[in-house]
């Protein structure tokens, strides 16, 4: 949410200190999001459960939003008008590698930029669906605030 040191957090915290948003990739990667309240639920719910399951639980809303999606979701909600630069990944992967050798503290890292463009096309919710946990989509989770 917007009081945590999340995700959201910080991408409020660019929204309301640039007005150009840079998306590495044009911001088209598909993600799947989990408030931490619902996380809570869920684990909850699995520690609760008499029947347990191989396969993994789904953490996240079965409703995936791209990354451009989402920014312009948080600057709606918001009132901010914001807009979009598309960068290339080859582009943002050179700057992390060179970031990485300097001795700096960042939140984002080139294993965080690899991660984005690694991501799952299939996600088999069911495990987690029979739980009866329900996570909430991302615009849902943002009207906590």
């Amino acid at each position: 949410g917007y009081s945590t040191g999340g995700m959201v957090a910080s991408f409020t915290q660019i929204i309301s200190l640039l007005p150009i948003i840079p998306l590495i990739g044009g911001g088209k990667q598909l993600l799947y999001l989990c408030h931490v309240e619902d996380l809570s639920s869920l684990v909850l719910g699995i520690a609760l459960s008499d029947s347990h399951s191989s396969l993994p639980y789904v953490a996240a809303s079965n409703k995936g939003y791209t990354l451009r999606e989402i920014f312009s979701i948080l600057a709606k909600s918001m009132n901010k008008r914001v807009f979009f630069i598309p960068i290339p990944y080859w582009i943002a992967y050179l700057g992390f590698c060179v970031l990485d050798i300097l001795p700096l503290k960042l939140r984002l890292r080139k294993d965080s930029l690899i991660s984005l463009f690694a991501l799952n096309p299939s996600i088999d919710f069911t495990t987690s669906k029979k739980l009866g946990v329900e996570i909430r989509t991302f615009e849902e989770g943002i009207e906590l605030k």
